[in-house]
């Protein structure tokens, strides 16, 4: 077996093991599709159920689209749409180009999406070979075609959710594949490649546009010491970026009559995590006063003023932000998800502390094997724009595919370095207590919450 740091590159397989490898894929494939039709369209939860809040925005964005108004949170019984920028388009585009062909048909946007799902499905093996070997990879990718939320709609994802972040996913996985192929291979083309996904991908949801810092970072270190290849490789990731990105920064400025890089409601997302009202999730503190006052402003000098508003909290309170800072990234990493009533995420909680032991092994190894500081880069990256903003599951959602590799990562150094039958007792039981909190998470529930309350996070 090729050890876990090191690929296992495809010509030194042998014909054999790749018609194997062949076969097996295209099974998994088939069961990934069948389990996201089956959960994700046809008992998926009903529209009605879905469209609330964002979902319900987005949907009259890509009805706007479709009847020519432009890109317009207005809803599409009221004439005439204004534009905004509250929200970038892509999604919105993506449900658009279904809808105008098969009108507002979200039986026919969910297949899509299932479709898509699979497809991310084969392409997390492939990043797993990338990365370390075809065990690794098609050990994540097995674990994704059985991965709950990844099926059904679960707090935002699986294919039959109306949020971005199901898109969203498959395109960081598109742009992780994109990268690690343009730091494994000399094919310029890979380059500006995964800077256009990368692009594409903060066209669907903003907090994914500084993640360019950390890739131009990686490049520093993949390619050290040559730091003019660095500097090439990273300037062509960036400009195909801000190519791809271009075009939504100057309707914006048409629009506005002022530079918006993306989208205007940063602000108010910053503001409604850094508030009195705050508890590491959306919380906020202002009089109907204020709210008149903000709501009278054009939407771009208001997105500023809720800015200056959190910034705000943070000169008055520096004292309260250690805590606050902590109770945003445990709830972004939580293992409940909070709908209708409060679910205990299982597969998620199953795989969560493998993922953070996968982390802390690819850093170990980072200059033996710098491709998995991808994963681990994402990771930090979420980790930082939850302290900054506000903590949400959903938010960690479009980083689980990374998060199940890295997992399978330290599910094969564990196997590698322990006696197998303590690896499989180990697993065996936390999948166990994993299953119980399944069932009985309601009762369990209200006692971490008192535990919570009694150390200061509640």
């Amino acid at each position: 077996m090729a050890r876990p740091g090191r690929c296992l590159h495809a010509a030194e397989m042998t014909p054999r093991l790749k018609r194997r490898l062949r076969r097996i894929l295209a099974g998994m494939a088939l069961v990934a599709l069948v389990l996201r039709l089956l959960f994700g369209v046809l008992w998926a939860k009903p529209v009605s159920y879905m469209l609330g809040g964002d979902a319900e925005t987005y949907q009259a964005m890509a009805v706007n689209l479709c009847l020519g108004r432009g890109v317009s949170e207005t809803s599409p019984e009221v004439s005439p749409a204004r534009p905004s920028s509250g929200r970038v388009p892509l999604y919105p585009i993506f449900q658009a180009s279904i809808y105008c062909v098969f009108g507002v048909n979200h039986v026919v946007l969910r297949i899509a999406q299932a479709i898509l799902g699979t497809i991310a499905c084969l392409l997390i093996y492939r990043l797993g070979l990338l990365a370390w070997n075809w065990q690794i990879g098609l050990t994540a990718a097995g674990f994704a075609v059985i991965y709950q939320p990844f099926i059904h709609y679960y707090y935002y994802g699986g294919p039959g959710s109306l949020f971005p972040e199901y898109f969203l996913s498959f395109l960081l996985v598109c742009f992780g594949l994109a990268f690690l192929a343009a730091l494994r291979s000399r094919r310029a083309w890979w380059w500006p490649t995964s800077g256009a996904l990368l692009g594409l991908a903060a066209l669907t949801r903003p907090e994914v546009a500084p993640f360019l810092i950390f890739a131009l970072l990686l490049i520093l270190w993949h390619e050290a010491p040559r730091y003019k290849a660095a500097l090439l490789h990273g300037g062509l990731v960036a400009a195909a970026m801000l190519v791809v990105l271009s075009p939504w920064m100057v309707r914006n400025y048409y629009v506005h009559g002022r530079f918006v890089a993306l989208a205007t409601m940063g602000g108010r997302n910053f503001y409604l995590g850094n508030n009195t009202g705050g508890r590491g999730h959306v919380g906020e503190d202002l009089t109907p006063a204020d709210k008149l006052r903000l709501a009278a402003l054009p939407e771009a000098q208001r997105d500023r003023e809720y800015y200056r508003l959190g910034v705000e909290f943070w000169r008055r309170h520096p004292g309260s932000l250690p805590k606050l800072f902590t109770k945003k990234l445990l709830t972004l990493m939580a293992v409940y998800n909070e709908d209708v009533r409060v679910l205990f995420n299982a597969f998620y909680s199953f795989m969560l502390p493998f993922a953070l032991l996968g982390a802390v092994l690819a850093l170990r190894r980072g200059r033996a094997n710098t491709l998995p500081l991808l994963f681990v880069a994402l990771l930090v990256h979420y980790l930082v724009i939850a302290m900054l903003f506000f903590g949400e599951p959903r938010y960690r959602y479009s980083i689980e595919a990374f998060l199940i590799l890295l997992a399978a990562y330290a599910g094969w150094v564990l196997a590698e370095r322990l006696a197998r039958p303590v690896v499989a007792t180990g697993v065996g039981l936390w999948a166990v207590a994993n299953a119980l909190g399944y069932f009985y998470w309601e009762e369990i529930f209200p006692a971490l919450r008192g535990v919570a309350r009694l150390i200061g996070l509640g």
